[in-house]
């Protein structure tokens, strides 16, 4: 006899998790409600699109920034869970590539992202909080540099159906002014 896919899901959760019925113990329904996206993941997904990228590097407050151009290409996987971006573009000549994930966690209740460069080996992880149902995240981001973890504030501002901003600005351990990025996405028509 062949035993469903979710009977045995939470066959193996009652096995990992305890026996159900204890107060403390996350009931299955809810484990699975958790697991299934959700609106956030449906308002993540009207950013799904091919886009021309224009980016602004300003490596200090009063210096002139450094302009580039790029593509994006971004798409809904692992059925709508989470949005993934292949990026190109060029930073001060260089040509630069990139990865980036982006979800919403139901269970923690916050956007969760992970950024990849040719320019770097380390994983940016990003953890952010919305006040508007997902217009503006707020992100804070860390990598670490083999010595202690940077630390950027992120934020990701839609603009409308067809462009979106994302800036990236250093956190400076003295307080003082860092390098940002504002990259300006517009969709292809």
């Amino acid at each position: 006899m062949k035993v469903p896919t979710i009977a045995v899901f939470l066959g193996l959760c009652t096995l990992l998790c305890g026996s159900p019925g204890r107060a403390d113990q996350p009931r299955a329904e809810d484990m699975m409600k958790a697991m299934m996206p959700g609106p956030a993941h449906q308002d993540l997904a009207k950013l799904a699109g091919d886009y021309t990228t224009k980016s602004s590097f300003r490596p200090a407050p009063d210096v002139e920034p450094v302009s580039s151009t790029g593509t994006a290409r971004l798409a809904m996987i692992l059925d709508g869970r989470f949005l993934a971006e292949d990026n190109t573009g060029d930073m001060m000549g260089r040509l630069v590539t990139g990865k980036r994930l982006l979800g919403y966690n139901n269970a923690a209740k916050h956007y969760e992202g992970i950024w990849l460069y040719t320019m770097a080996t380390g994983m940016m992880r990003l953890k952010g909080t919305s006040g508007d149902n997902g217009k503006t995240i707020d992100f804070e981001a860390t990598v670490d540099d083999g010595k202690a973890a940077q630390t950027f504030k992120i934020t990701m501002k839609r603009i409308d159906d067809d462009h979106f901003i994302i800036t990236l600005k250093s956190k400076s351990s003295e307080g003082g002014a860092a390098p940002s990025v504002t990259t300006e996405y517009t969709r292809k028509k």
